[in-house]
């Protein structure tokens, strides 16, 4: 009987031992993640805005954020800026995934399409990028 109520402890101990180390590894990624948006935004803040700056941001998020590639759709102009090497379809896929409004993730190439806004909501950009 006491054999059995160890082993139970032991058990319980160890799958919250596991959960404790799981959020702490999602803690530390969420903190990464901050400071490269951080980072991002600093950047951005920096590059000279008389030209275009597209590809100038495209690079700076591959950059920042050590992906493969990545594909900026200005909705404005209808212009793509890439940086790396973005997956074969990124520039349809990112139209059209701007145009419905909501992040996707492909998971053939494992790309992620997430919508940027700017101040008031408004959509922005819609880059495409492809972890390494």
């Amino acid at each position: 009987m006491e054999l059995g109520a160890f082993e139970f402890t032991a058990l319980v101990i160890s799958e919250l031992s596991n959960r404790a180390q799981l959020r702490a590894v999602e803690a530390i990624a969420e903190r990464r993640d901050t400071d490269r948006l951080y980072q991002t935004a600093r950047r951005m803040l920096l590059l000279d805005s008389r030209g275009s700056v597209g590809s100038l941001v495209a690079s700076l998020i591959r950059e920042t954020f050590e992906i493969e590639g990545v594909v900026l759709f200005d909705a404005h102009s209808a212009a793509f800026y890439e940086s790396g090497h973005p997956s074969p379809e990124a520039d349809r896929q990112a139209r059209e995934a701007f145009l419905a409004d909501s992040d996707a993730f492909d998971s053939i190439h494992k790309t992620w399409f997430c919508v940027l806004r700017v101040a008031g909501g408004q959509r922005a950009h819609w880059p495409s990028v492809a972890p390494r």
